[in-house]
């Protein structure tokens, strides 16, 4: 791991631990306690795809696809925070938190940075926080399972746009449901 990733699992466990947070460093490593095997059914192919179960995923970002598979599983089965380890924590998480996702009460459903402006709905991937079950991301995480066994199950990403394209336009309706709590999102292009 690259010593500017150590730093921040280090800041992050310095800053958030004092608040009851537990930072955890998921990995496949068979003896590892921190393994994604002991905290999600991997042989689950209604959780993960063939290439994942087997062990296949290949490619020059095989990495960084294993951690999109598990990101989802792991927030729709637990909720709380998923950051990849070169996110550097800024500001007060746990308050964030507290009054957002982790309220009943909030209208705030999903906690991701945007990178679409006040009127864009563009959620990165690398910092997510829900509650269990979220539905965004149940939707999303079918839709990346769909897109793993397009063409009779992929091992890499490569050449996946090409049938991103046709799936996702499949699932526009879908997908438009995500933002339709309390009357947001009736202008949405995706909607259906």
């Amino acid at each position: 791991m690259h010593p500017y990733s150590q730093r921040n699992i280090r800041a992050w466990h310095r800053r958030c631990s004092k608040q009851g947070w537990t930072i955890r460093v998921i990995d496949r490593r068979p003896s590892s306690p921190l393994n994604v095997a002991n905290f999600l059914d991997i042989s689950d192919p209604g959780t993960f795809p063939r290439a994942f179960i087997d062990g296949t995923i290949g490619g020059d970002y095989a990495p960084q696809h294993t951690s999109d598979l598990v990101r989802f599983p792991l927030l729709l089965n637990y909720g709380g925070v998923y950051a990849d380890v070169g996110v550097m924590r800024i500001g007060d998480l746990d308050c964030l938190r507290h009054e957002t996702v982790g309220d009943p009460a909030s209208r705030f459903e999903v906690l991701s940075y945007n990178v679409g402006g006040v009127e864009g709905r563009n959620l990165m991937n690398y910092f997510l926080a829900c509650g269990r079950n979220n539905p965004l991301f149940e939707r999303s995480h079918r839709l990346l399972l769909e897109l793993w066994a397009a063409d009779g199950g992929k091992t890499s990403t490569e050449g996946m746009h090409s049938t991103e394209q046709s799936i996702v336009e499949g699932r526009s309706a879908d997908m438009g449901l995500v933002y339709d709590r309390g009357g947001r999102g009736d202008d949405w292009p995706g909607r259906g």
